[in-house]
């Protein structure tokens, strides 16, 4: 006996005991992104001799930016010399990586540091956004691709008192 099963997504939304689920509003931390915050994430960052070492053998150099999606300018920037995490501010230098999620994925990200599949589908949703830097020959690189999901886990962790 076959089966066939004729199937799509617009069912479930056309039958009423199937609405889609609430939106909730994750509010974000008052310090995310503040200098306190990035001096804590400074402090993480250079701490961490794998991403250090990782970067270093690179020759990586940038200055990179984050910041909400839905603003005009990033709220903090960095400069990355050789891997280490420098000066706090882009001395007036554009940033290489301007690096933006929406509020919603950035408190997520602070409760669940993302992987690399989380990255991705929040990439493709536009939840997460390049302004500058290009997003799919650094995901591409597993050179580049580990150190920027650690770079992730270091912001969550930042946001955490004690850290």
């Amino acid at each position: 006996m076959k089966f066939a099963l004729k199937f799509s997504c617009d069912d479930l939304w056309s039958n009423p005991v199937h609405e889609p689920a609430m939106k909730i509003e994750c509010p974000l931390p008052d310090d995310l992104f503040s200098e306190q915050w990035a001096e804590r994430f400074v402090r993480l960052w250079n701490g961490d001799e794998g991403l250090v070492s990782s970067l270093a053998d690179k020759g990586f150099c940038a200055v990179v930016a984050f910041g909400l999606t839905d603003e005009p300018l990033p709220r903090c920037h960095f400069e990355i010399e050789r891997g280490n995490l420098g000066r706090i501010g882009a001395g007036g230098r554009q940033p290489d990586w301007d690096v933006r999620a929406t509020p919603d994925r950035w408190a997520a990200w602070l409760e669940h540091p993302p992987g690399l599949l989380s990255i991705g589908m929040a990439y493709a949703s536009s939840e997460l956004q390049f302004f500058r830097g290009d997003y799919i020959t650094m995901i591409k690189d597993p050179a580049m691709a580990g150190p920027f999901v650690k770079c992730l886990e270091l912001v969550s962790r930042s946001c955490r008192r004690g850290s």
